[in-house]
């Protein structure tokens, strides 16, 4: 993305980056509450393709 130029256009980015950090701040204040509901400091894994592992044919 190509940088900000005038005050104006810096003006929105900040405008943008802080709503960012206020969305982040809000998930990771959820998920602290969660895991202080649930008492488990583990990670679940997600189950998918990319924690297969498969093996290839030899011919």
């Amino acid at each position: 993305m190509a940088r900000a130029k005038t005050s104006k256009q810096i003006g929105a980015k900040i405008k943008s980056l802080k709503k960012q950090v206020t969305k982040l701040e809000r998930q990771k204040k959820k998920r602290m509450e969660a895991e202080k509901k649930s008492g488990s400091r583990t990670r679940r894994r997600r189950s998918g393709s990319s924690s297969r592992r498969t093996t290839r044919r030899r011919r």
